[in-house]
């Protein structure tokens, strides 16, 4: 799992996007699968670390799991 972060100041205050990647190995052998969680943005109008946090707590747990069926989705369609 690889999170990123992109926080910046704009004319509304500050703004951060996070964007989560995910890869997944298959067990038996070198097939391997990804997915990401969907980009993810907060803001405030004048605390960067309020809005890095607005921007992680909208990646869920189902947006996860859902990334995670994506990418080993990748691993099973690549062994057949």
């Amino acid at each position: 799992m690889t999170p990123e972060e992109k926080c910046t100041e704009g004319s509304l205050g500050e703004r951060c996007e996070v964007v989560v990647r995910l890869v997944a190995q298959a067990c038996s052998g070198g097939a391997s699968g990804a997915g990401t969680v969907t980009v993810v943005r907060g803001a405030h109008p004048s605390d960067r670390e309020k809005a890095r946090r607005l921007a992680w707590d909208k990646v869920t747990v189902q947006a996860v799991e859902a990334a995670v069926r994506d990418a080993l989705k990748g691993t099973i369609l690549i062994e057949e």
